[in-house]
């Protein structure tokens, strides 16, 4: 098993305070650090997939939906939170996913943008996790 598999799985056993703004940005920062970015289209031959949080761990890389879905997660499984998944445009015109939850957003992928009040970009749509579990086939 992976060093960083060891640390993130010590981290989501000690994952029991009081789930601040803070602390959840936290481990957006322990995410970003252990999961190196990938592209879909060059690691699963299509130009957007969706990791399960299990595959995120064990490839130990993925994009900011990957990301996201593994911090819905932990909110979910550790915490008893249940987020959005968010996804919007850049001005640039590219696509993103962030997470959002009680009105503050998350962007683990990128987390030193910080807490945000307000979505890293215009939101075009947001889904429940527990409806993003079924979509990517999760239970």
């Amino acid at each position: 098993m992976r060093l960083w598999v060891c640390i993130v799985l010590v981290l989501l056993s000690a994952a029991t305070a009081g789930q601040t703004p803070a602390e959840i940005q936290a481990f957006c920062f322990a995410i970003a650090e252990r999961v190196e970015p990938h592209v879909d289209l060059i690691v699963h031959g299509v130009p957007e997939f969706f990791q399960s949080a299990a595959e995120t761990l064990q490839r130990g890389s993925g994009d900011c939906d990957d990301c996201s879905i593994l911090l819905l997660q932990v909110l979910e499984d550790e915490w008893k939170r249940d987020g959005s998944l968010s996804w919007g445009r850049a001005p640039s015109g590219e696509g993103h996913y962030f997470v959002e939850l009680d009105g503050v957003y998350y962007d683990p992928r990128n987390p030193w943008r910080g807490i945000m009040t307000t979505p890293p970009c215009r939101v075009e749509w947001s889904r429940s996790f527990t409806n993003v579990k079924r979509w990517i086939g999760v239970k």
